[in-house]
């Protein structure tokens, strides 16, 4: 009896998540700082999507307004200065954008094209 292997490649595509921080300053001396943590979504083009789908629209993950030295302010103004990269499942990125669309009202204006490019994302690519 003659044995053969098959082998089957399943390629799980990973997406390049971006946290930026986003600082607006006070006019005045009195106005309090105003800062926001968004997220977008890359995906490298090896995966075969159009280019159009590359990038996610951005979403708000918190903001803070104040003063960034306090001590009750959020972490993430420590962590994150300008730009945070890190790669995560394409799975675990698509359920983190619908999650925060669903859960932050200033992700209200763009909720339809999250949803839709998270749709689209969401597709088995064969390649």
């Amino acid at each position: 009896m003659l044995c053969t292997r098959r082998w089957v490649f399943v390629k799980t595509y990973l997406g390049l998540g971006v946290a930026n921080l986003i600082i607006r300053q006070g006019l005045d001396e009195g106005d309090p700082d105003e800062f926001t943590l968004t997220l977008h979504v890359r995906v490298p083009p090896t995966t075969g999507f159009l280019m159009h789908y590359w990038h996610s629209p951005t979403v708000a993950i918190d903001q803070y307004m104040g003063d960034s030295h306090n001590r009750l302010s959020p972490q993430w103004l420590k962590t994150v200065q300008t730009e945070c990269k890190f790669w995560q499942s394409r799975t675990l990125m698509l359920e983190m954008m619908l999650y925060f669309v669903r859960n932050i009202p200033h992700n209200s204006r763009v909720s339809t094209r999250v949803r839709s490019w998270c749709s689209t994302m969401s597709v088995s690519n064969l390649l």
